[in-house]
């Protein structure tokens, strides 16, 4: 048999050169600077060289056929051997050249579709009009296509359609690719090429065995991240819960069975929220009432679930908060945190609150740096201030004209040394009423044992201080005329003489007794006689200096002491000035009364050694001025002189 062969030929590596050598320019360049490769890249790279290869191959398969229909002279030569030609006609030479290569141009093409036909991937171009131009045996058993369907000029949309009717995976690298599966369970990749002319190159692969490895290498890192997500799930302190849009739960950890006491049976099959309220109702987690009910009010909200956040106390006493979101599929997801211990402390701060607020004791909280931060109410009402006018103040600022500086350091020295200090203190309400408090101060320190806070603790003593100050007043000082009496005048008495013995000083002991007082409390009355005293006492307490003592022993007594006397004559210008202050009228309610006054002088230690000495030579020197004719003094005398009486003296 034999084949024409045209007369023209075109030289094959021109046309290789110029088709393919862009494509391998292409695919060196992507070898070398994209690195590593993924396996999707690999492919379409082998791709790329196959599709190069044959669209080279298509093109001269093309030209060939196009020449066998232009008018050029043909020859018929056997396929085995060239005719033999005479030597001597013209041009022999170049006819038979023109045959071998016409002749060789068949014979590749030959080989070519022969070699496409036994190629593993699919293959099939189609022309302009999206007709098919050819394809191979491949191309056909891949896609299970009828004889008459790959018949030449077999419409694209008729492969198209097949292909359209099977779905389209993520492969590989997750981004959408043009692969296929097939009725047979097979995975094919479609990869569509434009050659010259314009032909459209179809190349199909087989890609089940890649894609198994895909799936098997995803499903292993799936399974691995759920291993991790369930170990982080387990470790969780708090109880977590899924369950899908069918209730089913699908996600859990052994803290969410823990906290709702769910027993094993449950734990170890797959558990449906209505098996877990059924549960939880029986068993009274939600209270008294109808289990039933309880169960179909808690199932219609899980159907239509919305956000949520509660706290329930369990049967056991546990208390859980309970905080919910639904999720985008449908289903829910639930967290429970065991907040027992905190609702404890939650009982404690608020029991310790409610004791701030109630106790009567004013209680501070200050930083390290003694700046208050919080008070108590009755911190406030002892010292009239609102919370915002205490707020970042020191709590000292109150009695700052009783607290010096000094008196402030010493404090900081014992709060750091003995972490406690109590004291009492005095200080000035906003409204400057004066105020005593008896005052607790505690240091607070942290886990590194650094002092962080302070605690004061002011108990308002005003009211116990001034009891005190009344007792004592009223045991030491003479109601009536408000000067020390009998028991005071003593004690500071025996304390000028021990001053006097260690200081070597003098000091003088005076008595007065008022003449004529009778006759006022005769005249005018008891009222009248109390009146004058007060007068004479504060008229006598006038004449004294502050270092100086005058007592009021009882009745019409009084007694004086003037310390550290430098001469005797100090003492009797001290009683002169007594003298004249008793013999000035005294103004009362019912008249005018007129009294004098005797006084007795002895001093310490020229007319005595010991106190009791000291009070008998005044008290008689007082008796010798009466019965001299009263009005005047009388100075005792000592064991070596002589008495000094001073003249009766008359009321300007």
């Amino acid at each position: 048999m034999v084949k024409g062969i045209s007369a023209k030929s075109v030289p094959i590596p021109t046309v290789w050169l110029v088709l393919v050598a862009p494509f391998l320019a292409l695919g060196l360049w992507y070898l070398l600077t994209s690195s590593p490769y993924s396996t999707r890249e690999l492919i379409l790279l082998a791709t790329a060289f196959v599709a190069s290869t044959l669209a080279a191959l298509f093109y001269l398969r093309s030209h060939f056929l196009q020449s066998k229909h232009r008018p050029v002279q043909r020859i018929p030569v056997p396929v085995d051997e060239p005719p033999a030609r005479p030597a001597w006609q013209w041009g022999s030479i170049g006819h038979r050249a023109r045959d071998s290569e016409r002749h060789a141009a068949d014979l590749m093409e030959i080989r070519l579709l022969a070699a496409l036909d036994v190629m593993p991937h699919g293959l099939a171009f189609y022309n302009a009009e999206q007709r098919l131009v050819m394809c191979n045996a491949s191309f056909q058993a891949m896609l299970g296509l009828p004889p008459e369907w790959v018949k030449p000029g077999t419409p694209w949309a008729r492969h198209r359609q097949i292909l359209d009717d099977w779905t389209q995976p993520v492969l590989l690298d997750g981004t959408p690719a043009a692969a296929l599966q097939l009725p047979d369970k097979r995975w094919i990749q479609w990869l569509e090429h434009r050659v010259p002319r314009p032909y459209t190159l179809v190349l199909i692969t087989d890609v089940t065995e890649l894609v198994r490895q895909e799936t098997q290498h995803r499903e292993k890192a799936l399974a691995e991240k759920s291993a991790l997500l369930q170990m982080t799930v387990d470790h969780l302190g708090q109880g977590l819960s899924v369950f899908d849009k069918d209730l089913n739960i699908v996600v859990w950890n052994n803290r969410f069975f823990e906290l709702l006491g769910i027993p094993n049976d449950l734990k170890q099959r797959p558990t449906t929220f209505e098996e877990m309220v059924r549960f939880n109702a029986y068993r009274g987690e939600y209270g008294p009432g109808d289990v039933e009910q309880q169960v179909a009010e808690r199932l219609a909200l899980a159907h239509h679930p919305v956000p949520h956040h509660f706290e329930r106390l369990r049967s056991n006493g546990t208390a859980l908060e309970i905080r919910g979101n639904p999720l985008p599929d449908g289903g829910f997801v639930t967290v429970y945190a065991d907040i027992t211990e905190r609702k404890r402390l939650e009982e404690q701060l608020r029991l310790a609150a409610t004791v701030l607020d109630t106790t009567s004791e004013g209680i501070a909280i200050t930083d390290a740096f003694h700046r208050i931060e919080s008070v108590n109410p009755a911190f406030m009402r002892l010292t009239g201030y609102p919370e915002a006018q205490l707020a970042g103040r020191r709590p000292f600022f109150f009695n700052n004209e009783h607290f010096s500086r000094a008196q402030f350091r010493a404090l900081r020295r014992t709060l750091i040394t003995t972490e406690a200090w109590r004291g009492e203190i005095r200080g000035r309400r906003k409204n400057g009423e004066a105020f005593v408090a008896w005052l607790s101060l505690a240091s607070i320190k942290n886990a590194n044992g650094a002092i962080v806070r302070y605690v004061g603790v002011f108990h308002d003593i005003t009211l116990h201080k001034e009891d005190q100050e009344r007792i004592w007043r009223q045991a030491n000082f003479d109601l009536l005329t408000n000067l020390p009496n009998r028991y005071l005048f003593m004690d500071r008495l025996l304390q000028a003489e021990a001053q006097a013995n260690r200081m070597g000083q003098r000091f003088a002991l005076l008595f007065l007794d008022l003449d004529g007082f009778k006759a006022v409390n005769d005249t005018y009355g008891h009222a009248a006689g109390d009146s004058l005293l007060q007068t004479m006492g504060q008229r006598l307490y006038r004449c004294i200096r502050a270092s100086d003592t005058l007592a009021r022993l009882a009745g019409d007594e009084f007694t004086a002491l003037l310390l550290n006397l430098n001469a005797p004559e100090q003492a009797v210008r001290v009683a002169e000035k007594f003298l004249r202050a008793m013999n000035r009228p005294v103004v009362l309610d019912s008249g005018t009364a007129t009294v004098s006054g005797s006084i007795g002088i002895a001093i310490y230690p020229q007319h005595a050694n010991d106190v009791e000495t000291l009070l008998r030579q005044a008290d008689a020197a007082m008796y010798k001025a009466k019965r001299q004719g009263k009005n005047r003094f009388h100075l005792a005398a000592g064991p070596a002189e002589g008495e000094l009486s001073g003249q009766p003296f008359k009321a300007q």
